[in-house]
């Protein structure tokens, strides 16, 4: 299980899957194309918009496009680093052989106690929760490998049309389309840490112990069953929708704004800040005195502003 996981989180694997790579070619040279027709659409509208008023600023076209033409050429350097760091971390904050014992308590009590869907169920010897364990069960030992290649499939998405997205972003029309994508890409990136998160977090509240009877899940109750296997699979449903609401656009200029803050307060406690003030201060000074100097000197000295004696 643990090894299939990695397996479908190995961004090597989208980077090498020729298919994806054949769009993501096709996507890479028509965007080339549509950075040259709005980059002159972009002058263009710049020359209309300036008749009768200013002079056209087009400083801050060739910056914008300047930025979106080396945007295009990192372009798979920034995407894999993005989903990769994210991967990195989610790693680093749990080992997902730790699952391996949850779902193999799973397997040990579906083989000692299976259902047989036929006279039995008539004649009653099977219970009404024996039927929904016999449903959840199968469910929660693939929910996880769902979620992960519904995952991949999105950022396969995200990567194919990410040259355009990028793009886009010359025109001022079709910026929004640049912001989403980016938006998108770091909340299905960052997706993965949630995910790991809710794992580490389900298996170290002691689930295994708490399913266990005699030391084995072969025995556990089935009520136990039932209640953790809906618990699992709500947990791992919501994940998604968990790292929409912490990556959203308010969440994360709420959080910009507080690191600024206690940046600010950290450096005017320290007196960092002062000091900054005052070594710009000196230096201003510092410099105005060179130059008052320099100046005099170029004017063969000091100079007798004294009236001359009759």
């Amino acid at each position: 299980m643990a090894s299939s996981s990695t397996f479908l989180l190995d961004t090597s694997v989208l980077a090498t899957n020729d298919v994806i790579g054949k769009f993501y070619n096709v996507s890479y040279g028509i965007a080339f194309i549509i950075f040259l027709t709005l980059f002159v659409a972009e002058i263009f509208q710049e020359q209309v918009n300036s008749i009768g008023n200013k002079e056209p600023n087009y400083i801050e076209i060739f910056k914008r496009a300047i930025i979106i033409f080396c945007g295009l050429l990192a372009f798979k350097y920034i995407f894999f680093r993005i989903v990769g760091l994210c991967e990195l971390i989610s790693n680093a904050l749990f080992d997902q052989w730790q699952m391996t014992y949850f779902y193999d308590g799973l397997v040990k009590y579906k083989e000692a106690n299976p259902v047989r869907f036929n006279l039995s169920l008539i004649s009653g010897r099977v219970g009404v929760v024996d039927i929904i364990i016999a449903l959840l069960l199968p469910i929660t030992l693939i929910i996880e490998q769902v979620i992960l290649i519904m995952r991949s499939c999105l950022l396969s998405v995200l990567y194919i049309i990410g040259p355009l997205a990028l793009v886009a972003g010359l025109w001022k029309s079709t910026r929004t389309f640049m912001i989403s994508w980016f938006k998108s890409l770091f909340q299905i990136s960052f997706w993965i840490i949630v995910f790991r998160a809710i794992e580490a977090s389900f298996v170290g509240s002691g689930v295994n112990v708490f399913l266990q009877v005699d030391g084995t899940t072969a025995n556990a109750v089935p009520i136990k069953i039932f209640l953790v296997c809906l618990v699992f699979i709500g947990l791992l449903c919501m994940s998604l929708a968990i790292t929409m609401k912490l990556c959203s656009g308010e969440n994360l200029g709420t959080v910009g704004s507080a690191a600024i803050g206690v940046v600010g307060a950290f450096a005017t406690r320290t007196g960092i800040l002062n000091s900054a003030k005052t070594l710009v201060s000196k230096t201003g000074k510092s410099a105005s005195g060179i130059v008052g100097r320099l100046k005099n000197k170029g004017n063969g000295g000091t100079i007798n502003k004294s009236k001359p004696r009759r």
